[in-house]
């Protein structure tokens, strides 16, 4: 996880472990936005819904916004992610 902002907004790709998710709550996270597709998400925790429940028990708001690797979101991602 680094900052691009301290505080604001910072960038990650997913984490592989629970620790992990510990050290950016100790780091201050607050939102997580989720742009890995279902089978990405599998392939690092087995199971997206797991992944989430635990987002959700670590105290992380989040919104999952699957975005094709390489691709920009749609219209309608786009509003998605920037109103929350």
């Amino acid at each position: 996880m680094y900052w691009v902002r301290k505080g604001i907004i910072g960038g990650s790709q997913i984490p592989y472990s629970v620790d992990e998710l510990d050290l950016w709550k100790s780091e201050g996270v607050r939102r997580v936005l989720v742009l890995a597709e279902d089978w990405e998400i599998e392939e690092a925790w087995g199971n997206a819904e797991y992944y989430f429940s635990l987002l959700e028990e670590k105290g992380f708001e989040y919104l999952h916004s699957p975005i094709p690797d390489g691709h920009a979101p749609n219209k309608e991602q786009f509003f998605e992610i920037f109103s929350g």
